[in-house]
């Protein structure tokens, strides 16, 4: 098999080179993004791969033989969209209707399931042919905490760290989201005082590492696992990770960053056969989630060949990442782990995707039984779609950070004339059409990928250049 390119921040693998290892259904959907959601193809994809983990919770993990990690990672989408659309819970409708009726259920409705279950067990006793009036009384003064405890608390809206702490004990498998609510999330994150910022950072980070949550003031622990899938600005991230007062703190957090392509649709076409199949997916994934959560969560474990896969990326990554300025390392150093999330997201996908082909009624109820000889295959194609979602935060870091910075040793000075590297871009992307990244960087002699992306960049934000539906960079009309 053809050994993998070297890995390079600021080099090529966009979403053209990726199509064969989303999700078959995940990427029919995308395919259509602009048509039936108004949001392209990569925005689409990579959102869909961040909802279907977030469906699987922690009811499967990844074990490496030293770590195990549930599917979970954040992102965090980058839109300059005027419309206030919270499109990205809409993608995700497949498990995140089921998660909120479960935990909005109607106190007095819940009150009467657990009134019927107390009394078809008290008519079953000896000479009980009527109930008392004792039994009767307390079943109509039940306590709002027992009525509490039929909830599974999945997602919250609050961006706050001890109400994620308490929605992670609330819930049935300790795993919590974090979602859009009122205002911006990021945005809301860095209003919060210091310490919360820091709190709420510590949860996501040691969600990532796979470490127990602190979860009351008194240092009470458990397994769980904090994430955030949200739609944001580029100003609030601004605040929220890159500002110097915030920065030292959030700097590390784990958020996949990607920026957001199209305009979402006000009225989505959630009937388009497309959405309809990926819901379905979604919907699998949260009922084996509901159905593995008192008996467990299953356990994918990788062979030796697998393995070299995931090790190969981690070397080329450490070697690409001490070529990047040192004031970048915090925002990418955490990436690594990423294979890990979407390993699992693949396997459980592909299992999922062939029951609902052969059934698409029933959901899953037993332990997924992955097929071995997929292991090193499927790795190859975590391994891909985390280069190409590892280039797109790279792009976004990049437009926040002075991607020209000489801080890092081993990295050259660079004494490109920016105006006028701007006006030769452009006039190639008139001249020849859309073209990707790399293919761009080849039109030039010696052009560097960071003084690439450094122009691009600021043509994006001069409105002199767009993203075509494939990721492509074109002139804007």
């Amino acid at each position: 098999m053809t050994p993998p390119p070297p890995f390079v921040f600021g080099s090529g693998d966009i979403v053209a080179d990726v199509r064969d290892c989303i999700p078959p259904r995940l990427l029919a959907l995308a395919a259509k993004g602009p048509a039936l959601l108004g949001l392209d193809t990569p925005v689409v994809a990579a959102a869909g791969l961040a909802h279907f983990a977030a469906s699987l919770g922690r009811s499967c993990f990844f074990d490496d033989g030293s770590s195990q990690s549930p599917p979970c990672f954040s992102l965090a989408v980058l839109s300059d969209s005027l419309l206030h659309f919270d499109w990205l819970s809409v993608l995700g409708r497949g498990w995140v209707d089921d998660a909120t009726r479960i935990q909005n259920l109607d106190s007095d409705h819940i009150r009467a399931v657990i009134k019927d279950a107390l009394r078809s067990v008290a008519t079953k006793g000896p000479d009980r042919s009527s109930i008392d009036p004792q039994f009767e009384a307390y079943a109509q003064k039940l306590p709002l905490t027992v009525v509490n405890m039929m909830r599974r608390r999945t997602i919250l809206s609050r961006v706050d760290p001890d109400a994620a702490a308490r929605a992670v004990v609330d819930s049935r498998d300790h795993c919590a989201v974090i979602m859009n609510g009122a205002g911006d999330p990021m945005a809301e994150w860095a209003q919060l005082p210091p310490g919360k910022q820091q709190k709420l950072t510590e949860l996501l980070t040691l969600s990532w590492q796979g470490k127990p949550l602190t979860v009351t003031s008194k240092g009470s622990e458990v397994p769980g696992t904090v994430h955030a899938l949200w739609v944001t600005g580029r100003e609030p991230v601004r605040r929220a990770l890159f500002d110097r007062r915030c920065a030292t703190v959030n700097q590390t957090a784990p958020v996949l960053l990607f920026q957001q392509h199209g305009n979402p649709k006000r009225l989505p076409a959630v009937d388009a056969a497309e959405f309809v199949e990926w819901s379905k997916c979604l919907k699998a994934a949260s009922d084996y989630r509901s159905n593995t959560s008192q008996a467990g969560p299953s356990t994918i474990m990788i062979n030796k060949h697998a393995r070299r896969v995931a090790e190969e990326f981690y070397e080329q990554f450490t070697d690409a990442l001490v070529r990047v300025p040192e004031s970048l390392h915090p925002h990418l150093s955490w990436l690594p782990d990423l294979p890990f999330r979407l390993f699992n997201v693949l396997m459980v996908s592909k299992s999922m995707e062939r029951m609902l082909d052969l059934n698409p009624t029933e959901g899953t109820k037993e332990p997924l039984k992955p097929d071995p000889n997929e292991l090193q295959a499927t790795m190859r194609q975590a391994v891909r779609l985390t280069r190409w979602l590892c280039q797109e935060h790279y792009r976004v870091v990049c437009s926040y950070k002075d991607a020209a910075s000489t801080d890092s040793t081993g990295q050259a000075t660079d004494s490109t004339d920016m105006a006028v590297l701007e006006e030769a871009i452009l006039a190639k992307l008139k001249e020849k059409g859309p073209l990707e990244p790399r293919e761009l960087q080849r039109s030039f002699h010696a052009l560097s990928a960071q003084s690439r992306n450094s122009a691009i960049q600021r043509l994006k934000s001069n409105g002199l250049v767009i993203d075509d539906p494939d990721g492509r960079l074109a002139a804007a009309a």
